[in-house]
């Protein structure tokens, strides 16, 4: 029999336990390990999620745009009483349709600084008459003038791009008659910018918002 020595015994592969082994590393160890590795990253995830303390440059502000007035049109004066609005409705006051004017001197301007464009009246020899007064001013002085309209109890409504005004009032007209007899008179005002259109009526207010449209439209066509 071969004698090759005393059999070697196998050394034992013991389990990792701190309690029996001092050289297999601690769980508890390992954890913390574990915990200081992953804290850089989690400081890593929120800068790049956004929520920081923003100390880098602010972007700069989006210019603003400002908003500018547009400025007053200019109307298209009418020069001819007898072109005003459409035949018909003027037939509808008047059938012969003739008109005479007044010279500027002798109106009443409706604010101070007006200017009287063209002035057209229309009368039948009796109570029945029809004026129509185009005037021009600064806008102020038209706004200012419309405030007073309002003070004095006219009804204003914002129409055909500017404002309308409308009243009525009876006044006692000399028609020869020895005594003065009450009229009732219709007006209707048209105020735009530094444009100012008044007609006045003793006939009836049906037909003022027809012929102020139609004016209206010529003005500004």
């Amino acid at each position: 029999m071969d004698n090759f020595g005393p059999a070697s015994t196998p050394t034992p592969i013991l389990a990792c336990d701190d309690a029996v082994n001092s050289r297999c590393p601690s769980w508890r160890a390992i954890r913390r390990a574990a915990v200081v590795c992953v804290a850089p990253l989690v400081l890593l995830v929120g800068c790049a999620s956004g929520t920081g303390t923003g100390t880098g440059t602010p972007p700069a502000d989006a210019p603003t745009s400002t908003a500018t007035a547009a400025p007053p049109v200019e109307p298209t004066w009418p020069t001819d009483c007898d072109s005003l609005g459409e035949p018909g409705t003027r037939s509808w006051f008047f059938d012969d349709g003739s008109s005479w004017s007044y010279s500027p001197d002798k109106l009443i301007p409706p604010f101070p600084g007006a200017t009287t464009k063209l002035d057209c009246n229309w009368f039948t020899g009796d109570l029945t008459s029809l004026t129509v007064t185009f005037t021009a001013g600064t806008p102020q002085a038209v706004t200012a003038a419309v405030d007073e309209l309002l003070a004095e109890g006219h009804t204003c409504v914002d129409d055909f791009g500017g404002r309308l005004c409308t009243t009525s009032e009876v006044s006692k007209v000399d028609a020869g008659f020895g005594e003065p007899v009450p009229v009732e008179f219709y007006k209707s005002v048209f105020a735009r910018d530094g444009a100012w259109v008044s007609m006045t009526t003793s006939i009836s207010p049906e037909g003022l918002p027809t012929f102020m449209r139609e004016i209206v439209v010529d003005l500004y066509r």
